[in-house]
């Protein structure tokens, strides 16, 4: 079985509680034989792409849904897990 956990989220290099808790779920789903795919797609935090992003992603963002079905199809996952998935 291959999982394939998706994690929404700004680029930062502090460790958050979140990477915590998403680490601890691939350790544990990795010794119970089940592959692990970890992806994230990065927020970014400022400046006008952000802004627009933000208010254009309100209700629907194309760009995540590309790189959803993208990822989806590049790793053939049996079961897709999101954290945080937003704007």
């Amino acid at each position: 079985m291959r999982v394939l956990i998706i994690q929404g989220g700004f680029d930062s290099n502090l460790v958050t509680g979140e990477e915590v808790v998403i680490g601890s779920d691939i350790n544990y789903l990795e010794q119970n034989q089940i592959e692990v795919v970890y992806e994230k797609i990065n927020i970014p935090k400022s400046g006008w792409k952000s802004i627009v992003r933000k208010i254009g992603g309100l209700t629907w963002s194309f760009s995540n849904y590309r790189k959803v079905a993208h990822l989806i199809n590049q790793h053939k996952p049996n079961l897709v897990h999101f954290h945080s998935i937003c704007i």
